[in-house]
């Protein structure tokens, strides 16, 4: 039995926020009403009226712990996870909420199965649609479809069903790679590589459990609510950001986990892909000329990612 049994709360619901006013008191007021949980909100910096939103809830059950900058996702949670006391960890996204009883079937399930390291519910959109974002370990042709083909062509390509794992039927409890990190729980026994800034460090966690000997389990019958890029990232010039860490994590990924030549041809393909996009729009306007610019500068030179904002 895990020595960690007895304690209380059994789990901890970890939020990172960030400029997500529209969508985090649909959070809060979904994990208020669970039992046995505490919920820590670490917010970073929001310029909205996040920090306000949660401040009435802030209580013997929610803790906010407000960071005078924003040194990206993984840091937060890196910061709600010392400061849990849960036997079990709930990555939650700000722009995600839960159904009655989720968070108690997925901790039953962990209790269970001793060689589970962590495990993932569907995502729904609010309109009860399944969203897929299960993936296998990512490598570099199905992260290039999904980053440089137009949506509509993706299911084209054998490497892309692949990585999307459209080949597994999730009708029953599955043994998967890599979730979602929108809503994933698992042993409070790790924390987040923080070289990552926003992206990649929940792919790396997953890596993880599994390279300590764990499987991740998926939960077909288990649901949460998720609107997709409402949590503070839909702004376009934020996305342009983000993209730009995205790629970082990757590359950071492929060389930390010692995959060479998945690194070599992730690099090729990427920069190849970011140069012909800048040159087509030499033939576009100012504004796609910047944004493309932008991103090839900087995938070919990389920087901090905190100090791509000031380059905006």
């Amino acid at each position: 039995m895990n020595k960690q049994t007895n304690i209380s709360p059994k789990i901890s619901i970890i939020t990172v926020t960030f400029n997500c006013a529209d969508v985090i008191e649909d959070n809060i007021k979904s994990c208020l009403n669970e039992p046995d949980t505490e919920i820590i909100m670490v917010d970073n910096h929001s310029q909205d009226e996040t920090a306000r939103i949660i401040e009435p809830y802030i209580g013997k059950k929610l803790k906010l712990i407000r960071n005078k900058t924003n040194n990206g996702f993984t840091e937060g949670n890196n910061i709600g996870i010392r400061a849990a006391n849960g036997q079990y960890i709930m990555f939650l996204n700000p722009d995600a909420s839960l159904q009655p009883g989720t968070l108690h079937k997925m901790a039953e399930y962990l209790d269970e199965h001793p060689e589970t390291g962590a495990v993932a519910p569907s995502l729904l959109y609010p309109n009860g649609t399944l969203q897929n974002y299960t993936r296998r370990f990512p490598a570099p042709c199905g992260l290039w479809v999904e980053s440089f083909v137009p949506q509509r062509w993706w299911n084209r390509f054998s490497c892309y069903r692949k990585y999307t794992c459209q080949d597994i039927s999730f009708s029953t409890p599955r043994e998967v790679e890599q979730p979602a990190g929108a809503a994933i729980m698992f042993r409070n026994q790790w924390l987040l590589d923080e070289y990552y800034f926003n992206y990649v460090s929940d792919v790396d966690l997953c890596k993880t459990i599994i390279k300590d000997g764990y499987n991740i389990i998926q939960l077909p019958h288990i649901h949460i609510l998720h609107h997709q890029s409402k949590g503070g990232t839909e702004n376009r010039e934020i996305r342009t950001i983000l993209d730009l860490d995205n790629y970082y994590g990757m590359r950071y990924y492929f060389k930390k986990h010692q995959q060479t030549i998945d690194l070599f041809c992730y690099n090729t393909l990427f920069g190849i892909s970011l140069f012909l996009r800048f040159f087509i729009s030499l033939f576009q306007g100012k504004k796609q000329i910047k944004n493309r610019w932008f991103k090839l500068r900087y995938f070919i030179f990389p920087v901090n990612t905190s100090s791509l904002y000031d380059n905006l």
